[in-house]
């Protein structure tokens, strides 16, 4: 029972999404909630009932720069506008941080069974993507499907960006299932599960996703490239596994582009003409507002900010002037610039520090992957580091326990990965 109780944490902070939600409209206030009691518990269990010592997580970078960014924005509440909704926001800040705690204990120590993982994010993704079609099915027979339905497909997540970043997240640990098990069926569904979750990322027709499938693209290929004709290593192997993942997104694409009318403006190629040419596009031109707003008041208060979570009441004084219909803008639709308003220089440090270590731990295994002594995998794994960066420079992950999660299982992966592909 003692070995299964780190696999069952794992398994408890995805299933906190498929609760029933008390009719709540945004639910994530529920999902902080669940998850901070399941911290509770094990950080009680952990500190009295195992034998390793909690205090080999304080020394990982990793872990330190969370706690910092804790801590300043503990400090940044004191002289906050409104201390309450800093109070508010330290608590899930906080509950993240425990997630860490627990998420690093674990794999550390070595007691997180990589398999298990694999296949708790699989079958995650598996009932997303039934909550999808469900969705669809109750469209597609009385109207042909198009855009404005793209918002109606996102499974149990708040809106269709949401859904697809998770989706996004989800494929490339699911390809590092199906390189590890030999089994044909198995690898034959998870292939079918990718391509479908490919085909329903392009009906929620979510421009941050299509960016993030972009920007991989060109990653993987130019690091095959650096690998190649750079470094004279091989690369036959790493393409056939590399063709798992973009096989599917093709086989989706093509199905997309026959079943669905592309003359509207669900078309991927309006979609992604829209990030380029966005002088009519309302989404694209009030995020560059946003960003202008935030690094205009960073510019006047580099080192103390307005308080963490107090940038959507200072947000209204900077959009006052081109706000409509009196919407806030609530976030700045990038989380390190709203930190860097919130908390200052020092507190968006230790924000970026802790990404930045994470990604230094994956830079290892990708630089032997690259030396032909490491397999493909830490390239997914960088691919979903990627996809989380993307989002959080577009949109607020940090705010929303439903990407927060997928990052607590790639960090799992990342520091309990050592000597699981190293030839």
């Amino acid at each position: 029972m003692k070995k299964f109780l780190p696999s069952l944490y794992f398994i408890l902070i995805v299933s906190i999404f498929y609760y029933p939600n008390w009719t709540v409209i945004d639910p994530k206030a529920q999902h902080w909630f669940h998850l901070s009691v399941i911290n509770s518990i094990y950080i009680f269990y952990i500190i009295f009932f195992e034998k390793e010592s909690i205090l080999k997580v304080f020394e990982s970078n990793i872990f330190k720069s969370i706690l910092g960014f804790l801590l300043i924005s503990c400090i940044s509440a004191t002289y906050a506008i409104n201390y309450i909704e800093s109070i508010v926001k330290i608590t899930d800040i906080y509950v993240l941080t425990s997630s860490v705690l627990i998420v690093l204990y674990f794999s550390l120590y070595k007691k997180v069974n990589w398999n298990t993982l694999l296949y708790i994010i699989l079958i995650s993704l598996i009932l997303d993507l039934t909550g999808s079609i469900y969705q669809i099915i109750q469209i597609v027979p009385y109207e042909e499907f198009s855009f404005k339905y793209s918002n109606a497909i996102k499974s149990i997540y708040g809106n269709k960006n949401i859904a697809a970043m998770v989706f996004m997240m989800k494929i490339p640990i699911c390809l590092i299932l199906l390189f590890r098990s030999n089994n044909i069926i198995l690898r034959s569904i998870i292939t079918l599960i990718i391509t479908l979750a490919f085909y329903i990322i392009l009906l929620l027709s979510s421009r941050t996703a299509f960016l993030a499938i972009i920007f991989s693209i060109v990653f993987v290929f130019c690091m095959l490239f650096l690998k190649r004709m750079i470094l004279k290593q091989k690369i036959k192997s790493d393409l056939r596994q590399y063709s798992f993942f973009i096989l599917p997104l093709i086989v989706a694409f093509i199905f997309f582009k026959f079943s669905i009318n592309q003359s509207d403006e669900i078309s991927i190629e309006n979609r992604v003409s829209s990030i380029v040419i966005n002088e009519n596009d309302q989404s694209t031109s009030e995020r560059f507002r946003f960003y202008s707003q935030a690094i205009t008041y960073i510019s006047s208060n580099p080192l103390l900010g307005c308080g963490i979570g107090n940038w959507k009441l200072l947000s209204i004084k900077y959009d006052s002037k081109t706000m409509y219909s009196y919407v806030v803008p609530y976030f700045a639709h990038n989380d390190f610039l709203e930190i860097f308003a919130e908390t200052g220089f020092f507190g968006f440090l230790t924000y970026l520090l802790f990404f930045f270590f994470l990604f230094k731990e994956i830079l290892k295994h990708t630089l032997l992957w690259l030396k032909s002594k490491g397999d493909f995998l830490s390239l997914f794994l960088m691919i979903c580091l990627m996809y989380y960066i993307i989002d959080a420079n577009l949109n607020f992950p940090l705010d929303r326990p439903t990407i927060q999660v997928p990052l607590l299982f790639l960090i799992a992966f990342v520091y309990s990965i050592k000597n699981y592909h190293v030839k």
